[in-house]
């Protein structure tokens, strides 16, 4: 990894917009409002993890309250939001969807 590029992860957490800093250069931004993002990227972001937040019932297990096929339409969804997010914000940013991310 260029240590100059700024690392972020997509990935949903519960009522918070869904990019989220992996690098100290990331960790200085305001997120969303920092970065140059299309107005309606950021608005299919937050649908995006709204879903979440809605299909999560159980906020002790993180049930999923939909159908297997519709989480995983849910994940694709997000990792297609993901590589938007890496075309927008180009080559100075790293952007990885978390779940892809092996950690």
């Amino acid at each position: 990894m260029n240590d100059s590029r700024v690392r972020l992860r997509v990935g949903a957490g519960y009522a918070a917009f869904p990019i989220w800093p992996e690098s100290a250069s990331a960790r200085r931004l305001g997120i969303p409002e920092d970065l140059p993002l299309s107005s309606g990227l950021v608005g299919d972001l937050w649908r995006w993890a709204s879903v979440r937040d809605r299909a999560r019932t159980d906020a002790s297990n993180f049930k999923w309250n939909e159908s297997v096929q519709r989480e995983r339409d849910w994940i694709e969804q997000g990792r297609q939001l993901a590589a938007l997010v890496q075309s927008e914000l180009g080559d100075d940013f790293e952007v990885v969807y978390g779940h892809d991310v092996v950690r």
